[in-house]
Protein backbone atom coordinates (compact mmCIF):
# COMPACT_ATOMS: atom_id res chain seq x y z
CA UNK A 1 0.00 0.00 0.00
CA UNK A 2 1.36 3.69 -0.80
CA UNK A 3 -0.30 4.93 2.69
CA UNK A 4 1.62 5.64 5.55
CA UNK A 5 0.12 6.29 9.49
CA UNK A 6 1.92 8.78 11.90
CA UNK A 7 1.17 8.99 15.40
CA UNK A 8 2.47 11.31 17.68
CA UNK A 9 2.37 11.66 21.50
CA UNK A 10 1.82 14.05 24.16
CA UNK A 11 6.05 14.14 24.17
CA UNK A 12 6.56 15.46 20.72
CA UNK A 13 7.64 11.55 19.49
CA UNK A 14 6.43 10.59 16.55
CA UNK A 15 6.31 6.82 15.19
CA UNK A 16 5.46 6.16 10.97
CA UNK A 17 3.78 3.09 9.46
CA UNK A 18 3.46 1.72 6.40
CA UNK A 19 3.08 -2.33 7.33
CA UNK A 20 -0.87 -2.25 7.04
CA UNK A 21 -2.43 -4.79 6.91
CA UNK A 22 -6.22 -3.75 6.86
CA UNK A 23 -7.61 0.14 6.60
CA UNK A 24 -10.81 2.27 6.01
CA UNK A 25 -10.97 6.15 5.55
CA UNK A 26 -14.83 7.49 4.98
CA UNK A 27 -15.83 11.24 4.41
CA UNK A 28 -19.82 12.09 3.80
CA UNK A 29 -21.18 15.43 2.83
CA UNK A 30 -23.14 15.62 5.83
CA UNK A 31 -21.09 14.06 8.44
CA UNK A 32 -18.54 16.90 9.51
CA UNK A 33 -15.65 14.93 10.00
CA UNK A 34 -13.74 12.17 8.30
CA UNK A 35 -13.34 8.78 9.89
CA UNK A 36 -9.69 6.32 9.91
CA UNK A 37 -9.55 2.85 11.10
CA UNK A 38 -6.62 0.86 10.93
CA UNK A 39 -4.85 -2.42 11.29
CA UNK A 40 -0.84 -1.99 10.80
CA UNK A 41 2.23 -3.96 12.25
CA UNK A 42 4.58 -1.96 14.50
CA UNK A 43 7.76 -3.71 13.69
CA UNK A 44 8.63 -4.80 17.13
CA UNK A 45 7.72 -1.43 18.56
CA UNK A 46 5.32 -1.86 21.43
CA UNK A 47 5.47 1.65 23.68
CA UNK A 48 4.53 4.87 22.33
CA UNK A 49 3.44 7.11 25.32
CA UNK A 50 0.60 8.53 24.51
CA UNK A 51 -0.46 9.25 21.42
CA UNK A 52 -2.41 12.50 20.51
CA UNK A 53 -2.51 12.52 16.64
CA UNK A 54 -3.26 10.61 13.94
CA UNK A 55 -1.95 11.53 10.19
CA UNK A 56 -2.39 9.65 7.80
CA UNK A 57 -0.73 9.85 3.74
CA UNK A 58 -1.32 8.69 0.47
CA UNK A 59 2.19 9.51 -1.07
CA UNK A 60 2.80 13.36 -0.06
CA UNK A 61 -0.72 14.21 0.46
CA UNK A 62 -2.38 14.08 3.55
CA UNK A 63 -5.86 12.61 3.65
CA UNK A 64 -6.83 12.32 7.37
CA UNK A 65 -5.92 14.25 10.27
CA UNK A 66 -7.31 14.03 13.61
CA UNK A 67 -7.75 12.72 17.41
CA UNK A 68 -7.21 9.00 18.68
CA UNK A 69 -10.76 7.79 19.53
CA UNK A 70 -9.59 4.07 20.81
CA UNK A 71 -6.46 2.28 19.67
CA UNK A 72 -5.08 -1.17 21.23
CA UNK A 73 -1.45 -2.35 21.08
CA UNK A 74 -1.77 -6.08 20.78
CA UNK A 75 1.31 -8.72 20.56
CA UNK A 76 0.53 -12.27 19.23
CA UNK A 77 3.87 -14.50 19.59
CA UNK A 78 6.49 -12.47 18.10
CA UNK A 79 4.25 -9.73 16.26
CA UNK A 80 2.89 -6.18 17.60
CA UNK A 81 -0.02 -4.98 15.82
CA UNK A 82 -2.08 -1.60 16.24
CA UNK A 83 -5.57 -1.11 15.65
CA UNK A 84 -7.15 2.16 15.84
CA UNK A 85 -9.83 4.52 15.25
CA UNK A 86 -9.50 8.52 14.68
CA UNK A 87 -12.00 11.01 13.66
CA UNK A 88 -10.60 14.12 11.99
CA UNK A 89 -9.94 17.29 13.98
CA UNK A 90 -13.04 19.21 12.82
CA UNK A 91 -15.43 16.80 14.74
CA UNK A 92 -14.43 18.90 17.52
CA UNK A 93 -16.53 21.30 16.40
CA UNK A 94 -19.30 19.33 17.22
CA UNK A 95 -18.40 19.05 21.23
CA UNK A 96 -18.22 22.82 21.91
CA UNK A 97 -21.13 24.79 22.81
CA UNK A 98 -22.05 28.10 21.43
CA UNK A 99 -23.11 30.75 24.37
CA UNK A 100 -27.38 31.36 23.19
CA UNK A 101 -28.16 34.45 22.60
CA UNK A 102 -28.15 36.95 19.07
CA UNK A 103 -24.88 36.90 17.72
CA UNK A 104 -24.61 40.44 14.78
CA UNK A 105 -22.86 39.93 11.56
CA UNK A 106 -21.84 36.25 12.27
CA UNK A 107 -19.40 35.20 9.10
CA UNK A 108 -17.54 32.06 8.99
CA UNK A 109 -14.33 33.48 9.72
CA UNK A 110 -15.51 35.47 13.27
CA UNK A 111 -18.05 32.00 14.01
CA UNK A 112 -14.74 29.77 14.02
CA UNK A 113 -11.92 32.32 15.38
CA UNK A 114 -13.41 34.50 17.28
CA UNK A 115 -14.65 32.17 20.58
CA UNK A 116 -12.48 29.37 20.71
CA UNK A 117 -9.37 28.51 20.23
CA UNK A 118 -9.12 25.42 17.77
CA UNK A 119 -6.62 23.49 16.59
CA UNK A 120 -4.51 25.10 13.60
CA UNK A 121 -5.18 21.49 11.43
CA UNK A 122 -9.13 22.72 11.28
CA UNK A 123 -9.15 25.30 8.44
CA UNK A 124 -11.70 27.14 6.61
CA UNK A 125 -12.89 28.43 3.29
CA UNK A 126 -11.65 32.16 3.44
CA UNK A 127 -14.91 34.20 3.61
CA UNK A 128 -16.58 37.47 5.26
CA UNK A 129 -19.56 37.34 4.24
CA UNK A 130 -21.73 37.65 7.08
CA UNK A 131 -25.96 37.74 8.42
CA UNK A 132 -27.83 40.33 9.67
CA UNK A 133 -27.70 38.13 12.98
CA UNK A 134 -28.39 34.41 14.07
CA UNK A 135 -29.79 33.28 17.33
CA UNK A 136 -28.61 30.72 18.64
CA UNK A 137 -30.64 28.57 22.11
CA UNK A 138 -29.01 27.00 24.29
CA UNK A 139 -26.71 23.43 23.51
CA UNK A 140 -25.86 24.72 19.94
CA UNK A 141 -22.97 22.99 18.93
CA UNK A 142 -20.36 25.08 16.70
CA UNK A 143 -20.88 22.94 13.55
CA UNK A 144 -24.40 23.52 13.83
CA UNK A 145 -23.89 27.61 13.98
CA UNK A 146 -22.22 26.89 10.75
CA UNK A 147 -24.89 24.66 9.29
CA UNK A 148 -27.43 27.34 10.46
CA UNK A 149 -24.84 30.35 8.73
CA UNK A 150 -24.43 28.50 5.62
CA UNK A 151 -28.22 27.70 4.99
CA UNK A 152 -29.27 31.54 5.79
CA UNK A 153 -26.12 32.61 3.57
CA UNK A 154 -26.61 30.39 0.63
CA UNK A 155 -29.68 28.38 1.07
CA UNK A 156 -27.06 25.05 1.29
CA UNK A 157 -24.98 22.81 3.76
CA UNK A 158 -21.59 23.21 4.52
CA UNK A 159 -19.24 20.30 3.97
CA UNK A 160 -15.37 19.27 4.95
CA UNK A 161 -13.00 18.85 1.92
CA UNK A 162 -9.28 17.66 2.63
CA UNK A 163 -8.83 16.53 5.86
CA UNK A 164 -10.09 19.19 7.83
CA UNK A 165 -11.42 22.51 5.66
CA UNK A 166 -14.58 23.94 6.92
CA UNK A 167 -16.38 24.88 3.11
CA UNK A 168 -20.11 26.87 2.45
CA UNK A 169 -19.27 26.92 -1.48
CA UNK A 170 -18.95 24.44 -4.08
CA UNK A 171 -14.92 23.86 -4.97
CA UNK A 172 -13.91 26.42 -7.43
CA UNK A 173 -11.39 24.03 -8.80
CA UNK A 174 -13.36 20.90 -8.53
CA UNK A 175 -11.75 17.55 -10.16
CA UNK A 176 -13.65 15.90 -13.04
CA UNK A 177 -13.98 12.18 -13.03
CA UNK A 178 -14.97 9.74 -16.42
CA UNK A 179 -16.19 6.48 -15.49
CA UNK A 180 -18.22 3.38 -17.17
CA UNK A 181 -20.14 1.19 -15.71
CA UNK A 182 -17.86 -1.58 -17.16
CA UNK A 183 -15.06 -0.57 -15.45
CA UNK A 184 -17.08 -1.02 -11.68
CA UNK A 185 -16.28 -3.71 -9.59
CA UNK A 186 -20.04 -3.23 -8.63
CA UNK A 187 -22.81 -0.59 -8.44
CA UNK A 188 -25.91 0.51 -7.48
CA UNK A 189 -28.44 2.32 -5.58
CA UNK A 190 -29.44 2.41 -2.04
CA UNK A 191 -32.80 4.55 -0.42
CA UNK A 192 -32.95 5.09 3.51
CA UNK A 193 -36.80 6.12 4.34
CA UNK A 194 -35.99 6.28 8.18
CA UNK A 195 -35.31 10.01 8.73
CA UNK A 196 -37.87 11.33 6.16
CA UNK A 197 -40.36 13.36 7.85
CA UNK A 198 -44.13 14.45 6.51
CA UNK A 199 -45.30 17.18 8.51
CA UNK A 200 -43.37 20.03 10.20
CA UNK A 201 -45.31 22.12 12.74
CA UNK A 202 -43.97 25.70 14.82
CA UNK A 203 -45.43 27.91 17.40
CA UNK A 204 -44.96 31.54 16.66
CA UNK A 205 -43.27 34.08 18.75
CA UNK A 206 -46.08 34.41 21.59
CA UNK A 207 -46.11 30.11 21.99
CA UNK A 208 -49.31 29.69 19.91
CA UNK A 209 -48.34 26.00 17.94
CA UNK A 210 -49.47 25.07 14.43
CA UNK A 211 -48.92 28.65 13.72
CA UNK A 212 -46.70 27.88 11.02
CA UNK A 213 -46.49 24.62 9.23
CA UNK A 214 -44.75 23.01 5.99
CA UNK A 215 -46.15 19.44 4.74
CA UNK A 216 -43.68 17.04 2.49
CA UNK A 217 -45.77 15.41 0.26
CA UNK A 218 -42.93 13.13 -0.82
CA UNK A 219 -42.82 11.57 2.86
CA UNK A 220 -46.65 11.13 2.66
CA UNK A 221 -46.20 9.22 -0.50
CA UNK A 222 -44.34 6.62 0.99
CA UNK A 223 -46.15 6.66 3.95
CA UNK A 224 -43.49 7.94 6.27
CA UNK A 225 -46.00 9.57 8.18
CA UNK A 226 -43.97 11.73 11.06
CA UNK A 227 -45.41 14.96 12.73
CA UNK A 228 -42.86 17.08 14.31
CA UNK A 229 -43.92 19.74 16.84
CA UNK A 230 -40.92 22.48 17.11
CA UNK A 231 -40.44 25.82 19.54
CA UNK A 232 -40.08 29.28 17.41
CA UNK A 233 -37.15 29.38 15.87
CA UNK A 234 -35.61 32.85 16.76
CA UNK A 235 -32.64 32.50 13.88
CA UNK A 236 -35.17 32.48 11.10
CA UNK A 237 -37.56 35.24 12.98
CA UNK A 238 -37.52 37.27 9.16
CA UNK A 239 -39.15 34.79 7.49
CA UNK A 240 -39.96 32.01 9.68
CA UNK A 241 -41.62 29.44 7.17
CA UNK A 242 -37.74 28.65 6.56
CA UNK A 243 -36.90 27.25 9.44
CA UNK A 244 -39.38 24.88 8.55
CA UNK A 245 -37.88 24.26 5.21
CA UNK A 246 -34.83 23.72 6.26
CA UNK A 247 -35.69 20.88 8.59
CA UNK A 248 -37.68 19.50 6.02
CA UNK A 249 -34.70 19.60 3.61
CA UNK A 250 -31.74 18.45 6.13
CA UNK A 251 -34.68 15.04 6.96
CA UNK A 252 -33.65 14.25 3.34
CA UNK A 253 -30.34 14.37 3.70
CA UNK A 254 -28.59 11.67 2.01
CA UNK A 255 -31.91 9.54 1.49
CA UNK A 256 -31.14 8.21 -2.28
CA UNK A 257 -27.94 7.40 -3.29
CA UNK A 258 -26.15 5.77 -6.24
CA UNK A 259 -22.45 4.44 -5.66
CA UNK A 260 -19.85 2.48 -7.59
CA UNK A 261 -16.63 0.32 -6.24
CA UNK A 262 -13.69 0.76 -8.66
CA UNK A 263 -10.70 -1.17 -7.71
CA UNK A 264 -7.33 0.57 -6.67
CA UNK A 265 -7.02 4.16 -4.84
CA UNK A 266 -9.18 6.78 -6.98
CA UNK A 267 -7.74 10.20 -5.63
CA UNK A 268 -10.80 12.40 -5.02
CA UNK A 269 -13.03 14.89 -2.95
CA UNK A 270 -16.22 15.99 -1.81
CA UNK A 271 -18.29 17.98 -4.14
CA UNK A 272 -15.55 16.83 -7.12
CA UNK A 273 -17.66 15.53 -9.60
CA UNK A 274 -18.76 12.15 -11.52
CA UNK A 275 -19.26 11.41 -14.71
CA UNK A 276 -20.53 7.54 -15.97
CA UNK A 277 -20.87 6.99 -19.78
CA UNK A 278 -24.50 7.44 -21.06
CA UNK A 279 -25.92 7.77 -17.63
CA UNK A 280 -24.49 10.51 -14.93
CA UNK A 281 -22.68 13.42 -16.60
CA UNK A 282 -21.04 16.16 -13.92
CA UNK A 283 -22.87 15.39 -10.37
CA UNK A 284 -21.25 16.47 -6.96
CA UNK A 285 -19.56 13.90 -5.19
CA UNK A 286 -21.63 12.81 -1.72
CA UNK A 287 -19.43 10.20 -0.04
CA UNK A 288 -16.09 8.15 -0.68
CA UNK A 289 -15.00 5.04 0.99
CA UNK A 290 -11.34 3.96 0.78
CA UNK A 291 -10.92 0.00 1.52
CA UNK A 292 -7.97 -1.61 1.92
CA UNK A 293 -6.44 -5.41 2.81
CA UNK A 294 -3.02 -7.03 1.76
CA UNK A 295 -5.10 -8.28 -1.37
CA UNK A 296 -5.53 -4.33 -2.64
CA UNK A 297 -7.55 -1.67 -2.16
CA UNK A 298 -11.36 -0.41 -3.28
CA UNK A 299 -12.82 2.74 -3.72
CA UNK A 300 -16.62 3.40 -3.11
CA UNK A 301 -17.85 6.93 -4.84
CA UNK A 302 -21.61 7.52 -4.05
CA UNK A 303 -23.53 10.31 -5.40
CA UNK A 304 -26.83 11.67 -3.09
CA UNK A 305 -30.14 12.91 -5.08
CA UNK A 306 -31.42 15.43 -2.22
CA UNK A 307 -32.28 18.78 -1.52
CA UNK A 308 -28.78 20.24 -0.63
CA UNK A 309 -26.80 17.74 -3.61
CA UNK A 310 -28.45 16.89 -6.61
CA UNK A 311 -32.28 18.32 -6.47
CA UNK A 312 -33.46 14.66 -6.40
CA UNK A 313 -37.09 13.46 -6.19
CA UNK A 314 -38.94 10.70 -4.46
Amino acid sequence: MALTITLSNTSGAYYVFSKILQFQLKKEVYTPYTTFSAQFQTDGLKKFGTICKVIVQNGSQVVHEGTVETLTVQTNASVTTISLLSYGFTKLLLHSELAPGLYPNLSINSLLSGYYQFPPEITWESNSDSTNYVYFKEHIPVWDGVVTLCYKLLERYPYIRTANQVCLHLPEKAKSLHIQTGQTLSYGTKRRYSRLISHFHMQDVDGNYDKFSLTNPQAVAVYQLRHKQIAFDRSYLYNPQKALEFRSAASQNGWMQQFFTLAGWIACDLNDCLSVTDEIENARISAIVWNGSQTGISTTISLYSDVFQQKGTL
